[in-house]
């Protein structure tokens, strides 16, 4: 838990977004720094429940979603994320080890807006969220005019 509000006081200082979650603690790291270093804010958990209340309350511009062949339950987290009306809206990037097509296809029609198949090449997460999930002035001015509200209720 102390690993997560160091990682939720972090959100509040940058912007965008990402929510991560992954079952392996090395993965997560892994996409903690790389995103980090790509300019996003991340939070990351290896706990499916602990990932729905994040994305409810913090309300992430994506998620990063391990979806693995030999765990079925993650297909339900999918799932409630997308029937859920807090979460419906967010976009859902799959970290899959599934590697066939016809399956890649069916994370795409059950609400994932991509997919990256494991192994990947930290560059290919990083240009993947980039492409979903650009920086640009409008997200910098979002987050200055955050920051100065911020500011004057602090005031």
């Amino acid at each position: 838990m102390e690993k997560i509000e160091g990682y939720l006081r972090n959100i509040v200082l940058k912007s965008p977004q990402v929510l991560a979650i992954d079952r392996d603690e090395d993965n997560l790291v892994l996409v903690y720094q790389t995103l980090e270093m790509f300019g996003y804010s991340c939070v990351v958990t290896q706990d499916r429940q602990i990932a729905m209340n994040l994305a409810k309350v913090y309300q992430p511009n994506l998620v990063l979603l391990e979806i693995s062949a030999t765990h079925p339950e993650d297909f339900k987290l999918l799932s409630e994320f997308k029937s859920n009306p807090k979460t419906a809206e967010l976009s859902i990037i799959a970290l899959t080890t599934y590697t066939n097509s016809h399956e890649c296809d069916r994370l795409l029609e059950l609400g994932c807006k991509d997919y990256l198949c494991k192994p990947y090449l930290l560059e290919e997460l990083g240009t993947l969220v980039s492409r979903h999930l650009p920086l640009d002035s409008t997200n910098l001015l979002s987050l200055e005019r955050s920051l100065s509200k911020t500011s004057q209720r602090l005031a």
